[in-house]
């Protein structure tokens, strides 16, 4: 139940309206267009952070993924989801508040039958995902021109080699061309995976709390 609430949030969040101010439009090489809006020192404060919580896989010397938007939550703090490529591809759920991590090794398994399957079946549909060709190379920090309103403030998502060389880097507002950018498939891999680890996590705070 919470994977199709999850993803029916996905549709509403990139067809949603909202009023476009007048700003300057840029075409970019890859055919989107976007709309100059996020000053240096924010998409900085989003790599130190993405940079923190890479750095507690250091001694793990492959490709990562990293994937972290910002939204409204219960329990204060950055959320992050990492794909490490390693031979079973290990997946992380991580919460930072401040200088604590609290880090989460999570999988598939998460999830039981049908949902299950169609989990396994997106993910698998968005290989191969560590094949640095795939993307768009660069720091991209625009917000693009097509409308976006809802709690999803942002998406912010790095590729990092295992020489920490950032092949990608993007900090945007648009669910759409943030698939664009990916691939259809690993960006709603990643927002679905993230959003039902936070939520169940939020709730076994709360559960924990109550009995306290």
């Amino acid at each position: 139940m919470r994977r199709y609430i999850s993803l029916i949030v996905f549709l509403l969040c990139s067809i949603h309206i909202y009023a476009q101010s007048e700003t300057e439009i840029e075409q970019k090489d890859a055919g989107f267009q976007y709309v100059k809006s996020y000053s240096d020192s924010l998409i900085e404060k989003r790599r130190m952070e993405a940079q923190y919580v890479l750095s507690y896989f250091d001694s793990i010397k492959v490709d990562k993924i990293l994937y972290s938007p910002s939204w409204y939550s219960r329990v204060p703090g950055s959320y992050f989801f990492v794909i490490l490529d390693t031979e079973d591809k290990d997946e992380y759920f991580i919460r930072k508040s401040g200088d604590t991590l609290t880090v989460m090794k999570t999988g598939l398994s998460y999830y039981q039958g049908k949902s299950q399957k169609h989990m396994q079946k997106l993910y698998e549909k968005a290989q191969p995902i560590f094949d640095p060709e795939r993307y768009m190379h660069g720091t991209i920090k625009w917000v693009p021109s097509k409308p976006l309103g809802c709690r999803v403030k942002y998406h912010y998502f790095q590729y990092v080699t295992a020489r920490n060389v950032i092949i990608l880097e993007y900090n945007l507002f648009d669910v759409g061309d943030g698939c664009q950018l990916l691939n259809p498939d690993l960006f709603v891999y990643l927002f679905i995976r993230l959003s039902d680890e936070k939520t169940e996590y939020e709730d076994s705070l709360k559960e924990k709390e109550e009995k306290e």
